[in-house]
């Protein structure tokens, strides 16, 4: 496998956010950053952060190049063919709009299959003249009919879809707006009867895992009342309420180790959230993070252990304590016995105070990296050890110069997380057996075991936690069925796979349910949402409809 960048949760959480800006869908044009970039640069594809690209037939090569962190719609005789993935291949008789960050959004809520919309050196445009709307109906006639010979039973849909198609065929100038508008309202008619019963056809098996990640914020019992409810509605059966990050717990933890969110007051959320979940068949997990600890200058997430244990922060190779890649991420570094030891007695407590149905576990590594040159942790603590276990200072050695003594670093530091997975494992599941573990981790196991020494596939052979939940965030569909196909070889057979869906990259509802089916096709046990809070009404009510229709048990 390649190694991949996976974003942090805080940048997927701001992104997440972003992406909710009713402005920014509206725009029916969006300003062009390049056309026909080199391919050579800083970024794969010349596509840099948050731009929108035009690559057409004269860009000089077959695909854009890009890498999998964007969104891209394909577009042949002026009408969107295609959307989502990276790294297409440029039609000969069209062009590839493919953007990042905000630009990826706004082609991924903007640029479904049937858009028209042309180009000019600086913008690309909607295109709302009579002529393309023709061709915008045409093509979404045309797309119809695979669907609609798809479905157990189509009734009458293929000979309206026929009809629609001839009409829109004779049209002409002598026929009135309102004519076309009809038209239009007729495709938008059946278009919405398909997609409601494909929803009602969907597979929706037993025992799956349906689950969504939440940050709490309610302060009364009412209000968590609403959101279970929802949840419940929309065929939730599990959900990660986030209960200790950025230094703190939404509980009040029993140890003291991590202090409680102020804005909770005297209300306990996560007690008064078990208990209207459970009343509605709904699982808690407690998702916490480990060894992240907050963000340097964020107020929503401060470091506050930072302040009082500055002798346990992870030092990289070039001294730096806050990460690069994870901008300001501090970590404290996972190989301080009297940090694992206050970490691993919270978590105990919290499983002997709280009637929770799993523990999920987080950034359970080391911080992310560019690469083995900015790798974590050098600290004096973990240099003399190393030293003291191995007879070499990590810090004077390279992959390259000292393979074998390199080897032997990467098992060492792997052997310390997991070695935190083997003492948190069999802590909690001693107060309350039965307690479902599971861990968020990146799809690339080599990237996560080189950089992160997060050997996640070997917890899952083992036994270490009971599932993984790879997060596995991309707009495209086919590149979601390679990844869990490619996950399939490491994670052990029969053993859950709850794949991590990013609704916060603005996918559509149809986008969303695809990736679902996608996932079930690839042999995957359940899907979790990242997170609840990017979910539209429109997400909620086709899963409802579709494929979490039935109100059932999640099997682990």
């Amino acid at each position: 496998m390649t190694t991949r960048f996976r974003p942090s949760r805080t940048s997927i959480l701001i992104a997440a956010l972003l992406a909710l800006v009713p402005a920014l869908f509206a725009q029916s044009v969006h300003p062009i950053a390049k056309i026909n970039p080199p391919a050579e640069g800083t970024f794969p594809g010349g596509r840099g952060t948050n731009e929108l690209i035009v690559y057409t037939p004269f860009a000089g090569r077959t695909s854009t190049g890009t890498n999998p962190w964007g969104s891209e719609a394909i577009v042949r005789g002026g009408v969107v063919v295609a959307n989502g993935g990276n790294d297409n291949e440029i039609p000969a008789d069209g062009f590839v709009v493919s953007g990042h960050g905000n630009a990826a959004r706004w082609i991924s809520q903007m640029l479904q299959p049937g858009v028209a919309l042309y180009f000019t050196r600086d913008e690309l445009c909607l295109d709302t003249s009579r002529g393309a709307e023709i061709r915008s109906l045409l093509f979404r006639v045309d797309a119809l009919k695979p669907r609609i010979e798809s479905l157990a039973d189509p009734g009458g849909y293929g000979e309206r879809a026929a009809a629609l198609a001839e009409r829109l065929r004779a049209i002409d100038d002598h026929d009135s707006a309102e004519a076309v508008a009809a038209l239009r309202s007729a495709v938008d008619e059946l278009d919405q009867e398909v997609w409601t019963m494909e929803l009602e056809s969907s597979p929706a098996p037993a025992g799956e895992i349906h689950a969504v990640w939440y940050r709490p914020r309610e302060k009364s019992r009412a209000e968590v009342v609403a959101l279970a409810e929802a949840w419940a509605a929309a065929g939730v059966n599990v959900v990660f309420p986030e209960t200790i990050y950025a230094s703190q717990a939404i509980y009040p933890d029993a140890t003291g180790f991590y202090a409680r969110f102020p804005q909770f007051g005297e209300f306990d959320i996560l007690a008064a959230m078990i208990e209207e979940c459970h009343a509605r068949g709904i699982e808690v997990h407690a998702w916490v993070h480990c060894f992240f600890i907050g963000i340097v200058g964020s107020t929503e997430e401060p470091p506050l252990l930072a302040e009082t244990y500055p002798e346990w922060l992870a030092v990289n190779r070039e001294e730096r304590q806050a990460s690069v890649v994870e901008e300001n991420f501090l970590f404290f570094n996972p190989a301080i016995p009297e940090l694992r030891a206050r970490m691993i007695a919270a978590y105990t407590a919290l499983a002997r105070d709280y009637a929770i149905d799993g523990f999920q576990f987080d950034y359970i590594r080391y911080g992310q990296a560019e690469s083995w040159k900015t790798t974590y942790d050098f600290s004096d603590y973990t240099r003399e050890r190393v030293r003291d276990e191995l007879g070499f200072d990590p810090l004077a050695i390279t992959p390259d110069a000292n393979p074998a003594e390199w080897a032997r670093w990467l098992a060492w530091r792997e052997n310390v997380i997991t070695s935190f997975v083997d003492e948190a494992s069999a802590a909690v599941r001693a107060v309350r057996p039965g307690l479902i573990l599971s861990a968020d981790v990146f799809p690339d196991i080599d990237s996560a075991v080189a950089i992160k020494a997060q050997n996640w596939a070997e917890w899952g052979r083992s036994g270490r936690v009971d599932a993984l939940v790879p997060m596995a965030y991309v707009t495209d569909t086919r590149s979601l069925t390679g990844t869990v196909h490619e996950l399939d070889g490491v994670v052990p057979e029969g053993g859950p796979l709850v794949v991590g869906i990013g609704p916060f990259l603005g996918l559509t509802p149809r986008q969303l349910i695809e990736q679902i089916g996608a996932t079930r096709e690839a042999g995957a046990t359940g899907q979790a949402l990242f997170n609840w809070e990017t979910t539209t009404p429109a997400m909620r009510s086709a899963l409802a409809r579709g494929p979490w229709r039935n109100k059932t048990k999640p099997v682990w």
